[in-house]
């Protein structure tokens, strides 16, 4: 999978790694946050050997966007839904 490293919203990866739009621009109504849709529906899989209880937080990004950062998010914490996905 190629890694993409972009700073700026691109409204495709939405799909392609599942994220949402949660905050715009009052003003110029460009795209400031983002949520993981794995996060908001499945939570977050439990590691195993882990000693930490696993987080309940839904996973956000502020502008700017480094998608590789989202991409790791997405293999660490959600492994079997990603691989799914």
């Amino acid at each position: 999978m190629s890694r993409i490293c972009s700073s700026r919203y691109v409204k495709n990866n939405d799909i392609r790694y599942g994220l949402k739009v949660a905050h715009r621009d009052p003003q110029s109504s460009k795209v400031i946050g983002l949520q993981c849709r794995f996060c908001i529906a499945f939570g977050r899989e439990e590691k195993l050997g882990s000693k930490r209880k696993v987080a309940t937080t839904v996973q956000g990004w502020s502008h700017p966007f480094r998608y590789d950062n989202i991409e790791n998010h997405l293999r660490n914490h959600h492994s079997g839904q990603w691989a799914l996905y």
